[in-house]
């Protein structure tokens, strides 16, 4: 399956494709309070008007896994608010083997981060480390 996808950090307009949406797991390293409003799931509802929000420490890390194998072309990072100065993104078909996309070490606005790949990887889970935050009084709003 071909998926162009843009990640509304909002992950995924994905969940508006269906069956991809079922079973999706995300998981993070924190939450910046255990309310709904925060959940780390809500990268992925593709609203502009919710997010996940992560206590006011790093290192943080976000991780989400597909319900199945999807060919990865591009990926938008939608900044809501606070942002990481540095930070990666990594790839797996297994969970395993991991493959670095992106390495941003300095991240000065929150303007959306579009990633375009050269070629499709094939893609089941995604991985967020949030390195360094850039402004020392939030966590991240993605």
């Amino acid at each position: 399956m071909f998926v162009d996808m843009k990640f509304f950090i909002r992950l995924l307009s994905l969940l508006a494709m269906g069956a991809l949406a079922e079973g999706v797991v995300v998981t993070a390293s924190s939450m910046q309070r255990e309310i709904a409003k925060f959940n780390p799931a809500n990268v992925l509802d593709g609203k502009l008007n919710s997010r996940w929000s992560s206590k006011f420490e790093f290192p943080q890390n976000l991780d989400i896994k597909l319900s199945q194998n999807i060919d990865l072309k591009s990926l938008e990072i939608i900044w809501e608010g606070a942002i990481a100065k540095y930070y990666t993104v990594k790839v797996s078909e297994n969970g395993k083997d991991w493959e670095t996309i992106l390495v941003e070490k300095n991240k000065t606005s929150k303007d959306a981060k579009l990633i375009e790949l050269n070629e499709a990887l094939a893609v089941k889970y995604l991985r967020f480390d949030f390195i360094e935050k850039r402004n020392s009084l939030r966590g991240l709003y993605l």
